[in-house]
């Protein structure tokens, strides 16, 4: 356990663009790794995987603020017309 939390620590220490790309990476590849899982007949366990991991690569790579630009756009768009 005290491995794993210096390693914490030092993937911590690192910038945090770098840090959302390697979590989107994992999330890519648990994806993947889903597409797999399902082709062995383990359906429900792939859908959910593929969901999550979808969901949580939109996310690491910045997906929140294109739901926030997209959703003040649109408030702005309603205010005007």
């Amino acid at each position: 356990m005290n491995r794993l939390a210096k390693l914490w620590l030092l993937f911590r220490g690192w910038h945090h663009f770098l840090q959302r790309a390697v979590i989107a990476f994992a999330l890519y590849l648990m994806w993947l790794a889903s597409a797999w899982i399902y082709s062995e007949g383990f359906h429900g366990a792939a859908e959910l995987l593929g969901t999550v991991s979808s969901f949580g690569c939109f996310f690491a790579v910045g997906g929140w603020y294109i739901l926030r630009g997209a959703f003040f756009i649109l408030v702005c768009w309603l205010r005007a017309s």
